[in-house]
């Protein structure tokens, strides 16, 4: 069975850390390892590393807890390599 693309999600807002619950280890820019499965976000081109929008509490999973913060920046990159 083929999962989403496996990327780093480098969250550059340090406030996150007191508005994400299940992201709490969140201080400052952190680095976390999520599985996407959001059919826009599967369609990166993962292959090099690009700056995107994630729009939190769209994409579910552990980022649904978000409420406040609308968005936040993100590092993508691919892992595995």
């Amino acid at each position: 069975a083929v999962q989403g693309p496996r990327v780093l999600l480098c969250v550059v807002l340090g406030a996150l850390g007191s508005c994400l619950p299940n992201l709490g280890v969140l201080g400052k820019a952190e680095y976390l390892t999520l599985d996407v499965t959001h059919p826009g976000m599967s369609a990166l081109p993962l292959q090099r590393v690009k700056w995107i929008h994630t729009v939190m509490g769209h994409h579910g999973g552990c980022l649904s807890a978000v409420g406040r913060p609308r968005c936040a920046r993100a590092c993508v990159a691919p892992t595995g390599t």
